[in-house]
């Protein structure tokens, strides 16, 4: 085992974070963060919402049956947390939609509302094809005291 730290230890850095980061998603963002392995578990543990589902919060009945019960990855950010999404993954992006909405709030009083907060918020969602994961759906979703919620993507490449 040493001598593979070593031997990875002796990369020059560019590679090393290559092959590091080579299958992993990173969220730039100070953030409490929830994992669940499905859809299917957020639906009887959900706190923001008892309509959740990923044709719910895309709008997008026929796209969005890919990950009708693949994992989830909450990222929630207070408001005194850095604000700029970044892609979480490296890949292609097959298409994006801005989604008009709401920016209710989501402190104790509107989660035991009966607003289906995640999916009344206004949000924007990518999809992005990546050799890693296959097809991620990224998805950000505003609050009160978010000013706007859009991507902005580079078409250079």
């Amino acid at each position: 085992m040493t001598r593979i730290i070593q031997k990875v230890l002796r990369l020059p850095l560019h590679q090393l974070c290559a092959n590091l980061f080579q299958c992993q998603a990173v969220v730039v963002a100070d953030s409490r963060v929830v994992v669940f392995d499905s859809v299917a578990i957020t639906q009887s543990i959900w706190i923001k919402g008892k309509q959740f589902s990923i044709q719910n919060l895309t709008l997008e009945p026929k796209l969005s049956k890919v990950w009708s019960d693949g994992a989830v990855a909450s990222f929630r950010l207070s408001p005194q947390d850095y604000h700029r999404y970044h892609s979480p993954v490296e890949g292609t992006l097959v298409w994006w939609k801005q989604i008009p909405g709401e920016y209710y709030n989501v402190d104790a009083i509107a989660l035991r509302s009966n607003v289906d907060i995640l999916t009344s918020n206004a949000r924007s969602c990518a999809c992005i094809s990546t050799k890693a994961f296959g097809q991620v759906l990224f998805v950000a979703i505003g609050a009160t005291g978010v000013g706007t919620v859009k991507f902005v993507f580079n078409t250079s490449n």
